[in-house]
């Protein structure tokens, strides 16, 4: 009997969050509120201009994004996400989403995060959910300290697709029997993969492709 899995996205789909919402977490956990109000005052104006590049290029905006991180101390960083992930990151999560992973999981479906987010804040998110497995993006690091660049591709379009083909090849997955949830056009090929994909608070792009495909929409909200 094959076996089937569930792929999920992480920021929109699985958690009311985004790539810059664990960025802020990790850049100011440590600060007072003086310093963290200082932080947000200097970084606010950059936030129209990744949302314009977002608009143009996922993985480009994912590039560009990253290269904040660039100096900070990598080490420091991991463990702050680790000790962090239950409290900041589950708390996000949709309960519908919740529902969604643990039906899944109670079926015997592998149970994955494909995800465009940085693997030291998706990882810890995959082990507190017990994820069979978490694709995601990685930081380089050198002598200690991110250089604001990636290792690996931007999770996004087909690079997601296919990070989730070879996992279900690793696995033996029947990928026809098998589920997937996104919330944006990044994720849009990783829902064609999958025998049942779901459009999870849609944007305007991906609500368009999934009434022309006749795939199931959900509202996941925070109640």
């Amino acid at each position: 009997m094959s076996k089937a899995a569930a792929f999920f996205d992480i920021d929109g789909t699985l958690l009311d969050s985004t790539i810059v919402h664990f960025y802020a977490h990790l850049s100011t956990a440590e600060m007072s509120p003086r310093r963290r109000a200082w932080w947000t005052i200097r970084f606010a104006p950059w936030i129209p201009v990744l949302m314009a590049v977002d608009m143009f290029s996922r993985a480009a905006f994912n590039r560009m994004f990253y290269r904040f991180y660039k100096g900070m101390e990598a080490e420091r960083l991991f463990h702050l996400m680790e000790e962090t992930a239950e409290s900041f990151a589950l708390p996000k999560m949709f309960p519908e989403a919740k529902e969604t992973f643990e039906r899944h999981a109670s079926q015997g479906h592998e149970t994955a995060l494909v995800t465009g987010t940085a693997e030291m804040i998706a990882a810890p998110l995959g082990r507190l959910l017990g994820a069979s497995g978490v694709m995601a993006v990685q930081l380089e690091v050198s002598e200690g300290r991110f250089t604001g660049e990636l290792t690996t591709p931007p999770l996004s379009g087909k690079a997601k697709a296919e990070a989730a083909r070879a996992f279900a090849s690793e696995r033996g997955i029947d990928l026809s029997a098998s589920y997937a949830y996104g919330d944006s056009m990044a994720d849009a090929e990783l829902l064609r993969l999958a025998g049942h994909p779901t459009a999870v608070n849609p944007s305007r792009g991906l609500l368009s492709l999934a009434r022309r495909e006749g795939w199931p929409v959900k509202r996941w909200t925070k109640g």
